[in-house]
């Protein structure tokens, strides 16, 4: 059980899966990005990242950052966990992470976003985002009642699998100007990209057999330049604008 952590870096979610050293103060995520860019420009590889790990029957919840964050794993399972009311994302997999699979994990209120610095408060922070990775399975989970959408794929998103999943009513933090969606496939447009990994738009995507209901500006959204992704046999209902919106 992990509860009430109070930094708000995404390298103090509740469980942060790296190869970047830790260190201590309040600069600690600055720090790690100035290593990790320093490690990019050596050449060094990422085969040192966590790999083949078990997360499961966790509760992650109430911390100001994300529930779970992976910058560059592979080949982990998360299962069964409840990740709830976090500040930010419930499930970030970002910097390349390859080959998770995800499954019965309950994803519930997180996104609101209230300890954030006032720069980050006009993104939508989804149930699950996916900035950066690849061969993720997204399978069977429960993501309900997120500020800023059920399953984001922020950047470059490529050959991952969703389906049969429940997806309902992740848009609690839409205004008049931000309305967020079931589930979003990125191009990357948002300038925060690192051209280092976050090389080219959505594509070769699957998102089969989910339910999506409950309120969302669109059940799902394609954005200009995402290609090759396949949508079908979903059920989606109630949302505001569009079933399915490609721009």
């Amino acid at each position: 059980t992990i509860l009430d952590n109070n930094g708000n870096s995404d390298w103090m979610a509740g469980i942060v899966l790296s190869n970047a050293s830790p260190v201590s103060g309040d600069d600690t995520g600055t720090v790690l990005d100035d290593r990790l860019k320093s490690a990019s420009a050596r050449g060094k590889g990422r085969l040192d990242c966590p790999s083949d790990i078990i997360l499961k029957n966790n509760i992650i919840s109430n911390n100001a950052s994300a529930g779970i964050y992976s910058d560059g794993a592979y080949k982990c399972y998360l299962l069964n966990n409840r990740v709830s009311e976090n500040d930010k994302e419930g499930i970030i997999l970002n910097r390349g992470t390859i080959g998770f699979y995800l499954s019965q994990n309950t994803l519930e209120h997180n996104g609101c976003r209230s300890d954030q610095p006032d720069d980050d408060l006009k993104d939508g922070l989804a149930g699950i985002s996916l900035d950066n990775a690849a061969y993720v399975v997204l399978e069977n989970n429960n993501i309900t009642d997120n500020y800023g959408g059920g399953i984001k794929m922020a950047r470059t998103a490529i050959r991952n699998l969703v389906i049969g999943n429940v997806i309902r009513n992740n848009s609690i933090g839409q205004s008049g100007v931000y309305g967020f969606y079931g589930i979003e496939l990125g191009a990357g447009l948002d300038g925060k990209q690192n051209p280092e990994v976050d090389c080219t738009p959505a594509y070769e995507n699957i998102i089969c057999r989910n339910i999506i209901s409950g309120k969302h500006y669109s059940g799902i959204y394609i954005e200009e330049e995402c290609y090759i992704n396949d949508v079908f046999d979903n059920v989606i209902m109630d949302s505001e604008v569009h079933g399915i919106e490609a721009v």
